[in-house]
């Protein structure tokens, strides 16, 4: 099942996974220093492309950036008046991210905030709320994210968070302490969001889960 699996996201990698240079150069930097596997694919970030793109979104947060792969395709397919708020807890992926990104214009458009995402967000509580929010930091906080999203998200807004399967242990037995640890937290921010009266939602079947939740 795992070879049809894999052989069925290459396949959709290949024909749905256009990516800008900046972002082949991007991924190739996470491949070369072991972090492959902790971002969005090409073919996902599609979907994120996909989903600005709908919804005309220009206020967008970010919370977890790493090197900026899907901060800079929330940039990019917002296009121009946009603004991209992006928490990083670690001042070096920013700085590895700004590098890369280098006289793009869509770096022109990207605030970062380095530090806690919590902190930050607190910071930001008092900024114009936002057209989508994008999720994909530690598991731990999902849950706070989500409340504080919700609260911070315009009404037609989209909340969008990876990870959503937690590497299958929503649906089956964890696979070790750190999954088992973040089972119920997952558990709850997938639950959460599946309230029809509160959103329009659902789960894209990505190898790791997109979970997509419009606030009425």
């Amino acid at each position: 099942m795992r070879q049809k699996s894999d052989a069925r996201l290459k396949y959709i990698n290949q024909v749905f996974g256009n990516e800008p240079e900046v972002q082949k150069n991007i991924r190739e930097a996470l491949k070369k220093d072991n972090k492959t596997g902790i971002h969005i694919s090409p073919y996902e970030a599609q979907i994120l492309s996909f989903f600005v793109k709908l919804t005309g979104a220009k206020r967008i947060l970010e919370i977890g950036s790493l090197y900026g792969y899907s901060t800079f395709c929330l940039a990019n397919a917002a296009g121009k008046n946009s603004v991209i708020y992006a928490c990083e807890k670690s001042v070096e992926n920013i700085n590895k991210a700004k590098n890369l990104m280098k006289g793009t214009e869509e770096l022109n458009r990207i605030k970062w905030y380095q530090g806690c995402a919590l902190d930050n967000l607190k910071n930001l509580s008092n900024e114009e709320d936002f057209d989508l929010i994008f999720i994909d930091a530690d598991k731990s906080n999902y849950e706070n994210y989500q409340k504080w999203a919700i609260q911070n998200l315009k009404t037609k807004g989209l909340l969008i968070g990876d990870n959503s399967f937690l590497f299958g242990s929503v649906y089956q037995e964890p696979r070790d302490t750190a999954a088992h640890k973040h089972q119920q937290v997952m558990l709850n921010f997938n639950s959460n969001l599946s309230n029809l009266q509160l959103f329009n939602s659902m789960i894209i079947p990505t190898f790791e889960g997109l979970t997509v939740a419009q606030k009425i």
